[in-house]
């Protein structure tokens, strides 16, 4: 870990390092409560019922893509901007579509359920989607603390929404022993905590001066990154969704196996926010000299999170989630590959998002998990570690894309 660290102070300033610094330390905390949340998990649920709740959370994920989850990178941009009207005006239409699909849902669920024109287990899945879609509504306030450079507020939100969910999850677990009734629980802390983000940062933004042509361009930007981000979502949860549909076991054994590689992976974006919000305040010449001066550095911080990684899940895997978990060591290892390019590839997509229009990002995007879906497919029929292979496959595949495509400015000319 201390390797790990030193990896990331070297990328920045002083202030940087003291900023990453805190964000690392807030984070291993916010992992090793997702960590003792899901051995809990994995002991108080057999794994079938274990394995049920993570299919039901990956169809309110694919689902939550309808909460407009791309507006996240453009209100990060306004905000960096000084433009905090943008905020209101993306939570709006995230509120509207969220909650429309939430009636739909609701309103087929529920005559499938008693008319039987579905299967009832389906239309309960429907249901429950439904229950929890209004939340995904208000869900970019990250973007907002990320643009303030308000990260102890960012970080203690995540804390305690992780230390509710260990004692909310685990208190249903224990007493149904149902993965249903953990899930509900999931859905009443993410509310908790969304509506209290809400409630923090409405006294951080500010009045400023109506900018229609920057919004509409915020805007055409959103749009396409959630139409985007909804092709993501299916093809980068297909693994789970595959998994799940064949045997709810199998995807609590991946499960286990990536548990810790992809908190490593998703944390590291908040790590990397630090640099982000910086750069991110400098002209676009003056962010890609930063990030190619870098590249190595991005590179090293990779190798070392998947070096860390491997050798933790040795341990961690048989005492912490037990022996009927075993065969997820090897399945975390084959994961872990793709920590490799991780950090160069969020930093590319950061620059190309804020800096310019966000065409070549999102271009990239699509050939990752286009090289993903088609990898999921061929190679399910092989076994679960075949399975695994496949985010490391396509996240190099983003990285070749990603570092032969320029950022596209507002006139669509190439920045340097």
């Amino acid at each position: 870990m201390n390797a790990f660290i030193r990896s990331l102070r070297n990328l920045g300033s002083h202030e940087d390092a003291r900023e990453t610094s805190l964000i690392a330390g807030s984070q291993i905390i916010v992992i090793l409560l997702g960590l003792a949340n899901s051995a809990l998990l994995a002991r108080l649920l057999s794994v079938d019922e274990f394995g049920h709740y993570h299919y039901l959370l990956t169809l309110f994920a694919i689902a939550a893509a309808f909460g407009l989850p791309g507006m996240g990178h453009p209100i990060l941009k306004s905000t960096l901007k000084n433009y905090d009207k943008f905020y209101w005006i993306a939570t709006k239409r995230s509120l509207l579509v969220a909650n429309f699909v939430a009636l739909l849902l609701f309103i087929v669920g529920t005559i499938g359920y008693w008319e039987e024109y579905i299967p009832k287990e389906n239309a309960l899945l429907m249901l429950l989607v439904a229950a929890a879609m209004p939340v995904s509504g208000i869900q970019n306030y990250e973007s907002v603390f990320i643009g303030k450079r308000d990260f102890k507020t960012s970080r203690l939100l995540q804390m305690l929404s992780s230390a509710l969910l260990l004692v909310a999850t685990c208190l249903f677990g224990w007493i149904f022993e149902s993965g249903t009734y953990t899930y509900i629980a999931y859905i009443i802390v993410r509310f908790m905590i969304a509506i209290y983000a809400f409630i923090l940062l409405r006294r951080q933004l500010v009045t400023c001066t109506p900018n229609p042509d920057f919004e509409s361009e915020l805007l055409a930007q959103g749009w396409r990154q959630t139409a985007l981000t909804f092709f993501i979502l299916v093809a980068s949860r297909l693994d789970r969704i595959v998994l799940g549909s064949m045997n709810p076991a199998l995807l609590a054994q991946y499960h286990i196996g990536t548990i810790i590689p992809l908190a490593i992976k998703n944390n590291s974006k908040v790590l990397m926010g630090v640099l982000a919000s910086r750069w991110g305040k400098l002209d676009a010449e003056a962010n890609s000299k930063a990030l190619k001066r870098n590249a190595i550095k991005l590179i090293v911080a990779g190798l070392s999170a998947f070096a860390l990684t491997a050798a933790s899940l040795f341990i961690i895997i048989p005492v912490i989630f037990g022996s009927k978990y075993q065969e997820s060591i090897l399945i975390g290892i084959i994961f872990s590959l793709s920590l490799i390019p991780s950090f160069w590839n969020y930093m590319r997509g950061l620059e190309d998002q804020i800096q310019g229009n966000g065409l070549s990002n999102q271009a990239a995007q699509v050939v990752r998990h286009i090289v993903q879906f088609i990898a999921v497919i061929g190679l399910a029929p092989y076994g679960i570690l075949w399975i695994a292979l496949t985010p490391v496959i396509a996240d190099l595949a983003f990285a070749a894309a990603s570092f032969w495509m320029p950022v596209q400015s507002k006139a669509g000319k190439a920045q340097s």
